[in-house]
Parts: C-alpha cells; sequence; structure tokens
C-alpha cells in the first residue's frame, strides 16, 4: 500500500496504489496524500496535481480498520496538521471571479 509520487516537468502526479483493497486510504497513504499536496502547493515550478489509481476503482475511502483508532479518539486528523486554502484561482461556476 503506497503513494507514488512523481514529478514530470511543472507536473505532480500522485499515484494511490492499493486495488485489493479498492484503494481504501491508510493514515500512511493519506499523510502521503497530504505531504504530496503540500508540495504541489508550495513548488512554484508544479503548475499542475493528478491524481490517479490502480485498478478498477479510484478509491473506496478510508481504511476503517486502520483509521477506526482515530476515529474513536474524535480526533483523526489533529496530526496531519492539515488546513484549508484559498486557491488562486477560483472554481467554475464560482461567484468569486477575477
Amino acid at each position: 500500500m503506497s503513494i507514488e509520487v512523481e514529478r514530470r516537468d511543472h507536473l505532480l502526479l500522485m499515484g494511490v496504489r492499493r486495488p485489493q483493497k479498492m484503494n481504501a486510504l491508510s493514515r500512511e497513504m493519506y499523510r502521503g496524500l497530504a505531504r504530496a499536496m503540500h508540495r504541489l502547493e508550495h513548488d512554484p515550478e508544479l503548475w499542475v496535481g493528478v491524481i490517479w489509481a490502480e485498478g478498477p476503482h479510484f478509491t473506496s475511502g478510508v481504511d476503517l480498520n486502520d483509521w477506526a483508532e482515530a476515529f474513536a479518539s474524535g480526533t483523526p486528523f489533529r496530526s496531519a496538521r492539515t488546513r484549508l486554502t484559498r486557491s488562486p484561482c477560483p472554481a467554475p461556476g464560482s461567484p468569486s471571479r477575477w
């Protein structure tokens, strides 16, 4: 189970490789995606990120067996230090335009 990260010029490819579990994300995989997204956000030479998955399923969500203890604690994401950021480019159809 892993997240494969590959840079190709200005593109960052992030691959979810756990087809035997329908690409359910473990905590380790979640942290790997978070690190890759941080890299994409903070490297000015990276312009585009693509998340892909191996097998017939993109993802079934999180691996509940792996996440059970974290969810039971009531703070499953605290250690990941996640934060919401505002994108410099508004999403299509959003009310805020340049």
